[in-house]
């Protein structure tokens, strides 16, 4: 499948934004990424994806469903992930219990999202195996974008020298 260098630019960018991030929206990223290789896919060849899944023996269009399930599960528990993030309830009379409320909500959703999962990452790999994107790496240039957003901290420091000594360097330090 041959993927436009926009939509592979935008995808590294998702995947990058997705290796960085944690507790559990991560997957976010990666359904946007999905998102967008599914609308190349189908604007090119309408029918790929369904002979894909037909080959693999499974229904394509409950995989649809199950993505779209998925989608809904996760704009969800980016709501109460944002309102954990920002800590605004801290400003309430009783914080320990609105956080404890948006927690278990967040769990909640976040389980539902965990069930679904291997639907998501099925459906990347198929696409990314038999796309021109799988050979691409995501650049520093994504993860500089991560870092500007405040989103991702870099360590880009350069490895201590090793105080091992090793055989050539102990038969140079004897002559």
């Amino acid at each position: 499948l041959k993927i436009s260098i926009l939509i592979q630019q935008m995808v590294l960018i998702e995947l990058g934004l997705y290796c960085s991030e944690r507790l559990g929206i991560q997957d976010l990223y990666l359904l946007r990424a999905v998102d967008l290789l599914i609308f190349e896919v189908e604007e090119n060849n309408k029918d790929w994806l369904k002979e894909k899944y037909k080959e693999k023996g499974k229904d394509w269009e409950k995989v649809k469903e199950d993505i779209e399930r998925l989608r809904y599960y996760l704009s969800k528990a980016k709501t109460f992930y944002d309102g954990l993030a920002d800590k605004s309830f801290k400003k309430a009379h009783s914080p320990e219990t609105i956080e404890g409320a948006i927690l278990s909500y967040f769990k909640k959703r976040a389980y539902r999202i965990s069930l679904l999962q291997p639907t998501l990452y099925e459906l990347f790999i198929i696409l990314v195996k038999n796309s021109d994107i799988q050979v691409k790496k995501i650049h520093s240039e994504h993860l500089k974008i991560l870092e500007q957003l405040g989103m991702r901290k870099m360590f880009l420091q350069k490895k201590p020298k090793s105080d091992v000594v090793t055989d050539n360097t102990a038969e140079k330090q004897i002559k």
